[in-house]
């Protein structure tokens, strides 16, 4: 490069101008790539109309579509707690400034801009309480005649009002609202006509249904459905009022013929307001009769149960299927309920969705009416999940016939099994004809549901897996031995068996969703029932008078511990692949999103928190020393952290070891406070602690996960010797005593000062550390110092406190003493510059040493461009009466020199530099200042006054010798204050240990040559140890035991 610099020619200064013009601007625009398709299929888009075209909304075209690719019609959007990092959500603020999307509305927010809107809908049912209100008083307070005078006043003034304002726009809903006043009116008329004997039930029942007739001519007229589900509804009600004429078949029948009647005009207009109100109300309708167990009057009107299974079940399963052919053609309807249950704030669900998930309401009354005859209820529920799932499939594009045909062809044939077994013409032993029906229907059923699995969104699954178990609960009985029941044995396995098929789902199809619900579900579960038998049980106790209800779960203590452990099993598998799925619980309630973003944010919500944190709860909340399973909660309290800690230890968790340990830390200290077993929760904290930080990298745990471990077996050692009453222990016959205890005790000590030792010379912040560790020794002797602990344990307590004690003077402050070392060194050699360069400035010469003017730093800077690889050639110098002479070449320079007299160089030279400056260092003054502070109080730190001035204030701080001090000292006092007697040989035993490690501080202060800081010109080792050796012997004499004429301890204080 410079060879070209020195051939080419000296630009001009006009090119030089061009030249760094266009050096500014570079090489030019390359148009190859411009528009390119390639280019452009690449580019990135904003994320709204008018948005920058910037690399913010990268690969965000892509997502979209993938999630318009999964969107589910059938369950619609709802709220879904489950999420992954997937990509900006809305109202994310992205790199350039731009908005993804436009935030979503919170609850508040959302009903304050919709609140107007729906106004109208509060005013019109406020309006027809009001005057249903009124015609209850017409009715009741006037004479029939006049009372029907005023009823019909009133509906024929409603009518009128309703005709003239429903063709308005803005009158349209309170003419709807007053024609469903006028009908409703009319309804209570003929109510009253059998009331007052004017005619008569048979009567009654023809009235009614002429009026449902023109009831619905009035809807047809204007076209509302509003107005039609009014007859609807009230169709529903005379059907349940049909028993007192039919009996239980008048009822079936009629249940039927108004769920088809309400169906037919869904169909005929239209309607997905109708459908979904016939799905939701027709399984209302026959659970309530369902569950019934003795007639219900309400007014005019008798509501018989249904009490003969078969036809129950015959008619739910006509209306389910009903149900679900309209559920499935009318899916992408709107309707009243998605509007309804979006206004939450939870989504908008879809019609299937929200009418079947209405309509399941009345079918958990049938199951919960058929729970003491499971096969009944099994069959009731294979049924529903037949007819639901093959319309679920149809809804998610599965074409009709392979749905349809297998569903259809079967169903009668197993109708007829059903009826054959029930009715004995067949019966077999060992399984009823509902059995029957249920594992055909089921085998059925899933062979559909796996060969489409892939139409099956994991938002229905976890849904559905959810409802399972809520099912599992109903129906499978959990009842005592002495009920003759197995004590929950069935429903638990049922339940577990449900976690792992969903636990490989989620695995399977990655799904974070699934995965949520896995490893919550059993815990949520379980936190349920121990809130609700607490419930039943609280109550049975405060009303003794009155029977316990049958809907309390009795459930094996050993049973629910070997299923919690499972739960804690099925978290690892899980977790390892879809841990990082966080939990949403308030992402649209007012002031609430911004804390769950924040928590979602700092990785509280994830599913390995949850996971451990839901866990610890519930055992917290499960285990009672009465039960007599110890061993099985201790195993299952381990299996959950040895969960946690493997894939910790494997860098598969959340990267927060800290949160684990306090976590289980709290939980064992519960326990050991409360059921004794301190062994266990030692040893299962300690080999966390150790795990953790023997997994840590090359550089080793850091001082804080240090401090921590040794801070938290502190707690325990303390819990352990407390004097705390157990009356309930968990193992009623402890195999571990307190002195084999203690061992554990110490062999816990010795695991992490293993850990701690060899790496408490590299650790950064020294101080917490050493602080832990002294307390966790000296905590250690006191422990082991009780009256039912072995006198070797006490002695290699005090050994290895003595032991850690040298060994960390020794080596654990070589890192501090290093550090004091290089600011002795860089202070050393600072100064030595400024001493040269002070010289230099004073004679005028920089020949002889040119780099004083640079930094004296090791390290080197660069540049970004080299302008030249040769050094630039330096003018000859020559030095005569404290002036420096420069000379462009050799041979002016050699001919200066041969004058002595200094004229002839004076008038060659190119230039001349003067000496004389003087140069003041502002540091030096300050480290004066020091020095002499220093003086008052001690002597000179170094032989030479020199380096006594320049780095007499760096010293070796001995901190760990100090605190091990500290800590004997606090020790020895107590035992002074309760024993006074052993003061002599006690402060011996400390002069020698503390005189041990300060000859130990100052060697290894001395291989460094550094000195140790002084308190009035007392080393500060030897004026502590002074100190604490006067404090122990005052508080021997002033204890309750101490005596004035024994000074034997003085004698060795003197010493």
């Amino acid at each position: 490069m410079a060879e070209d610099e020195e051939g080419a020619e000296k630009p001009s200064a006009k090119d030089r101008v061009i030249d760094s013009r266009s050096f500014q601007l570079g090489g030019g625009i390359d148009l190859d790539a411009f528009l390119s398709p390639d280019v452009l299929a690449e580019a990135k888009r904003p994320a709204l109309p008018g948005g920058s075209p910037t690399d913010a909304t990268a690969g965000i075209e892509h997502q979209v579509q993938n999630q318009n690719e999964d969107e589910d019609a059938a369950i619609g959007e709802i709220f879904d707690p489950f999420e992954r990092d997937s990509g900006p959500k809305p109202g994310d603020v992205l790199a350039d400034g731009t908005v993804y999307e436009t935030p979503e509305l919170d609850t508040v927010t959302e009903a304050a801009v919709q609140g107007e809107r729906r106004l109208h809908w509060a005013l019109m049912v406020a309006m027809i309480f009001v005057y249903s209100l009124i015609g209850w008083v017409v009715a009741t307070a006037l004479q029939p005649y006049l009372a029907t005078v005023g009823l019909l006043s009133l509906a024929v003034m409603g009518f009128a009002l309703g005709e003239r304002w429903i063709p308005d726009k803005g009158m349209h809903i309170l003419g709807v609202t007053w024609i469903i006043i006028s009908m409703k009116l009319l309804y209570g008329l003929a109510l009253d006509a059998h009331h007052w004997g004017w005619i008569g039930t048979s009567q009654l029942g023809i009235a009614l249904v002429a009026l449902i007739g023109f009831n619905i001519l009035v809807g047809y007229r204007h076209k509302h459905d509003a107005i039609m589900a009014q007859a609807t509804l009230v169709s529903l009600a005379l059907a349940s009022a049909a028993g007192s004429v039919g009996g239980e078949m008048g009822i079936v029948v009629m249940i039927l013929l108004a769920t088809i009647l309400l169906h037919g005009l869904a169909y005929h207009r239209q309607s997905g307001n109708l459908a979904s109100l016939g799905i939701a109300a027709s399984h209302l309708w026959i659970g309530l009769h369902a569950i019934l167990s003795k007639p219900l009057k309400i007014g005019a009107l008798e509501i018989l149960p249904l009490v003969d299974p078969m036809p129950l079940f015959l008619l739910a399963l006509a209306v389910t299927c009903i149900n679900g052919s309209m559920a499935a053609r009318f899916s992408r309807k709107e309707n009243w309920f998605s509007k309804g249950i979006a206004v939450t704030g939870l989504g908008t669900p879809g019609l299937w969705g929200v009418s079947v998930g209405l309509g399941m309401i009345g079918a958990f009354l049938l199951l919960a009416s058929g729970r003491d005859e499971t096969g009944y209820a099994l069959a009731v529920l294979t049924s529903l999940l037949s007819v639901y799932g093959g319309s679920y499939l149809i809804v998610r594009g599965v074409e009709p016939k392979k749905v349809m045909a297998p569903l259809i062809s079967s169903l009668p044939l197993l109708l007829i099994i059903l009826i054959i077994m029930e009715t004995q013409i067949l019966s077999l032993s060992f399984i009823s004809g509902y059995e029957t029906f249920a594992v055909l229907a089921s085998i059925l059923t899933f062979t559909i549901l796996i060969r489409h699995q892939t139409n099956v969104t994991d938002r229905v699954l976890w849904l559905g897996s959810l409802v399972l178990i809520l099912l599992l609960t109903i129906l499978i009985p959990a009842e005592s031995v002495t009920d003759d029941g197995d004590e929950g044995l069935i429903l638990l396995m049922a339940l577990a068996i449900v976690h792992i098929a969903t636990g490989a789902l989620a695995l399977k199809r990655s799904s974070p969703s699934i995965a949520g619900a896995t490893v919550l579900a059993p815990w949520i579960w379980m936190f349920a029932h121990t809130l609700w038998s607490s419930s039943i049980e609280t109550f049975s106790a405060a009303r003794p008078n009155i029977d316990t209800w049958d809907v309390l779960i009795v459930l094996d203590p050993l049973y629910i511990a070997i299923y919690l452990t499972i739960a804690a099993w099925i978290q690892y598998p899980i977790n390892l692949r879809l841990g990082d799925t966080g939990v949403n619980l308030a992402g649209k309630l007012l002031g609430a999103t911004e804390l769950s973003s924040r928590l979602r944010d700092s990785g509280m919500m994830r599913l390995w928190n949850l996971g451990l944190i839901s866990g610890l709860a519930v055992w917290l909340m499960f285990v009672d020393a009465r039960d007599e399973i110890g061993w099985f909660i201790i195993l299952g309290i381990a299996s959950l952290a040895a969960v946690h800690i493997i894939a910790e230890v494997q860098g598969r968790h959340q990267g927060n070891p800290r949160f684990i340990l306090i976590s289980l830390a709290i939980t064992l200290a519960v326990f050991q406070w409360k059921v004794g077993a301190d062994a266990f929760w030692i040893l299962i904290l300690s080999s966390a602690s150790i795990a953790v930080l023997l997994s840590r990298d090359e550089k080793g745990p850091n001082s804080q996960l240090m401090t921590l471990a040794m801070g938290l077996l502190t707690l325990q050692i303390i819990l352990f010797e407390l004097d705390r009453a157990n009356h309930q222990l968990l193992l009623e016959q402890a195999p571990i005593d307190r002195m084999q205890t203690g061992i554990v005790v110490l062999l816990s000590s010795a695991g992490l000062l293993s850990i701690y030792l060899p790496r408490a010379r590299d650790l950064e912040k020294l101080l917490p550390p050493a602080v832990a560790v002294v307390c966790l020794l000296a905590t250690q002797i006191w422990a082991v110092s009780g009256e039912e602990m072995h006198v070797v344990e006490l002695l290699v307590a005090i050994l290895m406190f003595v032991a850690s004690a040298i060994y960390l003077a020794a080596t654990g402050e070589l890192r501090m003493e290093l550090k004091q070392v290089g600011k002795r060194d860089a202070r050393l050699a600072e100064l030595n510059h400024r001493f040269a360069l002070a010289d230099a400035l004073e004679k005028g010469n920089f020949s002889s040493s040119p780099k004083l003017l640079s930094e004296p730093s090791d390290s080197t800077t660069s540049s970004a461009m080299t302008v030249t690889t040769e050094p630039t050639p330096v003018a000859l110098e020559v030095q005569q009466g404290g002036n420096v002479y420069h000379f462009a070449d050799e041979d002016l320079a050699r001919t200066a020199t041969g004058d002595t007299t200094g004229n002839l160089a004076k008038s060659m030279s190119q230039a001349i530099s003067r000496g004389g400056m003087k140069m003041a260092d502002a540091e030096l003054y300050t480290l004066i200042e020091k020095q002499r502070k220093r003086r008052r109080k001690s002597g000179a730190q170094y032989n030479s006054e020199e380096l006594d001035l320049l780095i007499g204030d760096i010293h070796h701080r001995p901190v760990i010798v100090l605190s091990f001090i500290a800590v004997t000292t606090f020790a020895a006092c107590f035992v002074a204050w309760m024993q006074s007697d052993t003061n002599p040989g006690l402060m011996l035993m400390v002069s020698l240990f503390a005189l041990t490690l300060t000859w130990v501080s100052r060697q290894r202060a001395k291989v460094h040559n550094l000195r140790l800081p002084d308190i009035n010109g007392i080393e500060m080792p030897f004026f502590v140890t002074m100190g604490s050796l006067a404090l122990i012997y005052l508080v021997g004499h002033f204890g309750p035991l101490g005596s004035l004429y024994n000074q034997l301890d003085l004698m060795v204080l003197t010493f």
